[in-house]
């Protein structure tokens, strides 16, 4: 994201709240909001994968690959 997209970010907010936006610049500041949180959300997943986080998985950690292990293990 660059500072021109940060500005018109800006600019669209304080309209906003000026006089509210047409349909036309509510559209273009949902785009550049999705952006900014496409972004952030890329940052934070490297930032968490570079500290060595991992993401769990789905399976049970025995190994036994069930969604819905209700058999025993030590670690429940």
């Amino acid at each position: 994201m660059d500072a021109k997209q940060i500005a018109r970010i800006n600019e669209l907010a304080r309209i906003k709240k000026e006089r509210g936006l047409t349909k036309t610049e509510a559209k273009e500041q949902e785009k550049l909001y999705n952006q900014v949180l496409k972004n952030v959300r890329s940052q934070v997943t490297s930032q968490l994968n570079n500290a060595g986080y991992n993401k769990k998985s789905a399976s049970c950690q025995c190994g036994c690959q069930s969604k819905d292990c209700n058999h025993q293990h030590p670690h429940h």
